[in-house]
């Protein structure tokens, strides 16, 4: 059983850390390989995405805005970390070697990208593979760090607040049902945040999919990802247990650069099926992988649209207001917790779309005018381009969706009846103290919301 274990604790343990010195001499290694083949850091990196054309096999394999999501990168890793496994043994490394996670999300020093990761060489003096200079400005240098706390986006809690995995169009932590796909439009929470908005904020090669696998600290942040839902699934929450998805496999490479093909019902049980756990984690509460009697997905109430706005938004870096109409006629005394059939209220933010990458994530608050706003969670876009390329496809129709719960927060509102009312939404843009943040803010690209639309289930 290998563990995986928390960048900084290593760090804190001491400088240079045999695990991340292994890492980073093994790193070194794959990326003196020839691009041509399987077990290089180039083919790799091209495995998740590349703007480099024909494909050869596995390339561009990335699953997003949809719930293949978990699965594929939990593979897609598993994969990587057996190759890199066998270089490290091969240059005598330690024997229990895996990959390390990055908790950004414990406070303090731990939002900073790790030292291991901002030193240009080695101790030898030679130079360090983990350093690379394409990230946002601040963040090599120490200065800068991920922006944490309650509504910021380093916390997983809206995504371990979800019951279901796939239950749209509303709200879910893997996101929603589609055909393997590299961009769908049904964004689970956990993919958003801390997913996208930690990917968009580090900037760099890290913002765009076409290049975020070629920065080693992508493969830290998949691990926390992949964490994340290791601890979702220990709770005692169900995966899907549809064959569509549990059947689905992906084409991979071992450590000898041999093709396999993985499913996903194969990496389910991160102990049974691929030996590995995370440092301190607990053990499954689910039924076992597959089983029949897993719980099924939640059957939600039909969807009933109240209200929507009539034209688009652009958010270019500063803070913008929205006021979503509630119709006159629609049904919402149901909203009421005293309801004999209480229903929820959801925001869906709509059709959102940039031209190339960003790296602005703005926050999300509702308010009923002039009353205290509450938040609801984040926006960010990671991969636009390929959401439009996925739009040209059967299963994707629309561009990347998002769908907040917003019922408590109307509730405290004192506003659970919105007959002919209105909900005001604002998008401010997240920074933190580094001038930096600031800069790149305004820089961005803007990002378009086709739609804001309220709607009870």
């Amino acid at each position: 059983m290998h563990v995986r274990r928390d960048v900084w604790r290593l760090e804190l343990q001491q400088p240079w850390h045999p695990i991340l010195l292994s890492y980073a001499k093994a790193v070194g290694e794959l990326k003196a390989r020839p691009a041509s083949d399987p077990t290089s850091w180039a083919y790799q990196a091209a495995m998740h995405g590349t703007a480099q054309s024909p494909n050869k096999r596995g390339w561009n394999g990335c699953q997003h805005r949809g719930w293949f999501l978990l699965p594929w990168h939990r593979l897609y890793l598993a994969r990587m970390e057996s190759t890199l496994r066998a270089v490290v043994k091969s240059q005598g490394g330690p024997g229990d070697w895996a990959l390390p996670y990055w908790d950004y999300d414990r406070g303090g020093q731990t939002r900073f990208l790790p030292p291991s990761f901002r030193a240009p060489t080695l101790p030898d003096g030679t130079p360090n593979a983990l350093f690379v200079a394409q990230r946002g400005a601040g963040f090599n240098a120490g200065t800068r760090g991920l922006p944490d706390g309650p509504t910021g986006i380093t916390s997983p809690a809206l995504a371990l607040g979800q019951s279901s995995f796939t239950p749209p169009p509303l709200p879910s932590f893997g996101g929603g049902s589609s055909g393997p796909v590299q961009f769908f439009h049904e964004t689970g929470q956990l993919e958003q945040t801390p997913h996208n908005d930690v990917h968009v904020t580090l900037a760099g090669l890290m913002s765009d999919p076409f290049t975020a696998a070629q920065d080693p600290i992508f493969w830290l942040h998949h691990c926390n990802i992949d964490r994340v839902w290791s601890a979702w699934q220990n709770g005692g929450n169900a995966d899907p247990v549809d064959a569509k998805w549990l059947t689905q496999g992906f084409d991979l490479f071992d450590a000898k650069g041999g093709p396999v093909r993985d499913r996903v019902d194969a990496a389910l049980d991160t102990r049974t099926q691929l030996g590995y756990r995370y440092y301190r984690q607990s053990k499954k509460k689910t039924l076992p992988v597959g089983a029949v009697g897993g719980a099924p997905e939640a059957v939600a109430v039909r969807p009933e649209t109240i209200g929507a706005t009539s034209k688009s938004i652009s958010l270019a870096g500063g803070l913008i207001r929205v006021v979503v109409p509630v119709h006159a006629g629609a049904q919402t005394e149901s909203l009421r917790p005293e309801a004999a059939e209480p229903r929820r209220l959801y925001l869906g933010v709509e059709d959102i779309e940039t031209d190339a990458p960003t790296s602005a994530v703005y926050r999300v608050f509702v308010d009923a005018g002039g009353d205290s706003r509450r938040y609801v969670g984040n926006v960010s876009v990671f991969g636009p381009h390929k959401a439009r390329d996925a739009r040209q496809g059967r299963e994707a129709s629309h561009g990347h969706r998002l769908v907040f719960d917003v019922t408590d927060a109307a509730r405290t509102l004192k506003r659970d009846d919105l007959r002919g009312s209105t909900l005001h939404v604002t998008f401010e843009p997240i920074t933190d103290d580094a001038p930096e943040a600031a800069a790149e803010a305004v820089d961005s690209p803007p990002i378009r919301i086709g739609r804001l639309s309220l709607f009870t289930s």
